[in-house]
């Protein structure tokens, strides 16, 4: 895929470069019938991530065929350079800035839960300790203090 060669060869995948590749899928949805919507820019984890739908069908026979086809557009023109966008060192230093930034207001917010983590929490122990709150309570997992918890992941955004 040139897209990720270029992105490659200049040491990182941009906004840009995410855009182009979901141009082909968009492109390549609306030559097999997918219905598909671009929803916006979500920067919520400290990077731009455009926020978009896709699907269609009337019945469960066309809403599968439909997947399906879908699922191949992605695949074969965004699907990695999304992937890769999101995973590449600078994307993951930002979304970790970004939590760092919002983490007085998570532990603030998990404590008013009943959820006390000491202030120098990491992130990998504040979404552990989320995740031991959900599978250690209520029903099937997902109580509704769990939830609230979840989201709690999401203060300050």
């Amino acid at each position: 895929m040139a897209i990720i060669s270029d992105g490659a060869e200049a040491g990182e995948l941009t906004y840009g470069d995410v855009m182009l590749a979901l141009d082909n899928t968009f492109a390549c949805f609306d030559d097999v019938g997918v219905l598909w919507g671009l929803l916006g820019i979500d920067s919520s984890r400290g990077f731009p991530m455009p926020s978009y739908y896709w699907g269609g069908g009337m019945d469960k026979e066309e809403a599968e065929r439909l997947s399906l086809l879908g699922g191949r557009c992605l695949k074969e023109n965004s699907y990695y350079v999304e992937l890769l966008y999101q995973i590449q060192p600078s994307s993951v230093e930002a979304e970790a800035s970004n939590f760092e930034e919002r983490k007085p207001m998570v532990l603030a917010c998990l404590e008013e839960q009943g959820l006390i983590l000491p202030p120098d929490a990491t992130q990998k122990e504040i979404e552990e300790a989320v995740s031991s709150v959900l599978t250690s309570s209520g029903d099937q997992g997902f109580p509704t203090e769990g939830s609230a918890v979840v989201e709690c992941l999401g203060a300050g955004l």
